[in-house]
Formats: structure tokens, sequence, C-alpha cells
């Protein structure tokens, strides 16, 4: 049994996003210091497109191998014993038409700055162990067929030089249906979820009250009634939802996590502000996260820059509380301290999330 190796090449650098997200990020940070709807007037991809674009850059593998009739299996690894299978979405295996004896498919979902190994076996026979490298993109775009805005909140570099963890929490839209668009999570998509991202954990930051059967079962459901940007100030069921969100958060069994609200921008950014402000991410960083939002299909459906003000509001009383020069990641700190968090607990979730790159 022959296998030929043909793409990719041997020790390819490839990022996770596309051409489009690429550019989008470009414009925010060439706009740094001036109005924000600057790029998305210059940016203009919105116009007549009615699919997400927060999906990541797929890698296109190709063999060739002398059998079309021997079953043939891709593997991805994070090794190069092939020891520890990576979690990869890997699409649909097709073969030429031509008869050519090629084989191709598609993979997602690769974390940022990690490097993978990968063959290809067949009829007992495994090919050349070749290598890629994915750049330290600080986004990290997660593809779950159905559902849309969907992203790793790992990837980021902190301020001291750590990394948070890949493969943990994630972040997007509900799993139901939503009204007025095609979201809804599929089969495939389920088993992303199941399967691929290993996925334990539904975070549901909608209704604490909903006793409604999950969309998808295997998975441990915590329903809070979660609130965005200033909702969570005052005390109040926004309050308490945030103070069980964080203790979520806290327990390790739990992980990893699916975490959404519906569109999985404001109440699902609001958590992931708070948590990355005290991993230690630049604000810069955790306001981009914020902002990818502009490339999902929501951003049609939301007042995108009435969202921003909200933003602003909730610093804006923070500040009242806490003291007018208190840096943005310090006053998420002061109010997770509020609500009974303690400087261990932030350690706690600092040692969950926080890896060297030594």
């Amino acid at each position: 049994m022959n296998i030929t190796l043909l793409s990719p090449a041997d020790g390819l650098h490839f990022s996770v996003l596309d051409d489009l997200f690429r550019e989008y990020i470009r414009l925010f940070a060439a706009r740094k210091g001036r109005d924000d709807r600057d790029v998305m007037e210059e940016f203009g991809h919105r116009d007549g497109l009615d699919y997400d674009c927060c999906y990541p850059a797929s890698l296109v593998f190709r063999w060739r191998i002398d059998d079309p009739l021997a079953r043939t299996v891709l593997e991805i690894s994070d090794d190069a014993d092939f020891s520890s299978p990576s979690l990869v979405t890997v699409h649909t295996v097709r073969q030429a038409a031509d008869g050519s004896g090629e084989y191709f498919t598609e993979g997602t979902n690769f974390m940022t700055g990690h490097r993978y190994f990968w063959r290809v076996t067949s009829g007992g026979t495994a090919s050349e162990v070749r290598s890629f490298e994915t750049y330290p993109d600080k986004i990290r775009p997660i593809e779950i067929s159905g559902i849309y805005n969907v992203r790793d909140v790992g990837g980021r570099m902190t301020d001291s030089g750590g990394r948070v963890k890949q493969g943990l929490l994630y972040r997007g839209t509900q799993l139901e249906a939503m009204d007025g668009d095609k979201s809804e999570l599929n089969a495939r998509g389920r088993l992303t979820i199941l399967r691929d991202l290993g996925i334990k954990t539904e975070l549901d930051l909608r209704n604490g009250d909903d006793d409604s059967d999950p969309v998808v079962p295997e998975l441990r459901v915590l329903r809070f009634t979660g609130g965005a940007y200033y909702e969570v100030f005052p005390e109040g069921k926004h309050r308490d939802a945030l103070r069980d969100t964080f203790r979520v958060l806290l327990d390790e069994s739990n992980y990893p996590i699916y975490m959404h609200c519906a569109a999985g921008a404001d109440r699902t950014g609001t958590v992931a502000y708070y948590l990355e402000s005290v991993l230690g991410v630049p604000e810069d960083d955790i306001m981009l996260c914020y902002k990818i939002t502009g490339l999902s299909l929501r951003a049609d459906e939301m007042d995108f820059w009435h969202h921003k003000r909200d933003v602003e509001k909730h610093v804006d009383l923070l500040r009242g509380k806490y003291g007018g020069d208190v840096p943005f990641r310090e006053l998420m700190k002061l109010d997770l301290t509020d609500l009974g968090f303690t400087e261990a607990d932030f350690d706690a979730l600092r040692r969950i999330f926080l890896e060297d790159t030594e």
C-alpha cells in the first residue's frame, strides 16, 4: 500500500482566522482611539451576506493512495507518536471523481499558537508524519454547525506573560432555534460539542427559572438569569447570577463549558470581560473579543453601538463606587470582591485558566 501526502506541506504555518476576519481586526487596530463605527463603515462586508463570518478558517488535507477500496483515516495529534489525538473537527473525507486515488478533507477548530502532527493510515499502512503550526492569533473562532458567534475564551496572552488555556470555556449563541434567523444546532454541531470539543456543561445565562429539556441531553445544564453590563451592578437577580456563574467557573469538574445567552454578545460578554480582567488579559484584547460580535449574523439584529455605550455606562457606575482613576480590569476585580470572592478565588481561576508559554 502506497500513501502519498500531498498537502499541507510539512512545517506549514497556518492562521485559524480567514482573510475577512483578519481584515476586520486590522481595521480596529488602525482605528484605535477613534469611533469604532468607522470600522463598520469601511469594512462594509455585512451588506448582502446571509452567513456567519465568525467561523474559523479551514485547512485542506490531500493525499493519494493506490487502493481506493481500503478504509482510510486521517489522524491529527498533539504528539509525533500520535498518543494523544487532537480535539479537531474533521469533515467528511471525499475521493476525487477523476479516479486518481486522491482524497481530500477539511479540518477546523484548531487551537491558536499550537503545533500539530498528521498522517494517513489505510489498509494497515501508515504514511509519513508531517507537522504544521498555527499562528498565535488573539481570537480562536469555533465552528459548531448550525449556530454562530462561537469562539474560545482562551488563546490570549496576559500582561504577566502567561496565556489563557484553550479548550476550557467556549462562548456563543443559544443552541435552540432563534426566531427570524437561520440558527439552530444540527446533528453535526452536536457531534462537535460532544466528540470534538468534549464539552461537559452548558452554562445558560438567559433564564434561571427555565425548566425546559436541554437541546443536548448529554450535557449538564446550569441556568442563571444573567445580566448585561450595568445590570449586574445593582443588587438583584442579575447580581446573584454573576455570583453563581463565577462559582461554576471555580469548579474544575464543570469543564469544558459552553457559555451562552441568546446572541452570545451581552450577558455572555459581560461574564467574559470580568473573567479576563481577573486573568490579566490586556484591556484592548478584552474589548476586541467583544467587538468580534460585529462579524456575526447577530450584529444585524442588535443595536451594536448602543450596547457599546452600555459597556461605558457600566464602567462609569463602577468608577463612581470604587474610584474615578481605577483601571478597567481592577474595577472588575473590585466588583467581584464585593460579591464575596477573594484573592484566593482569583488565584484559583488563574491556576485553572493560565498556562506558562515558556
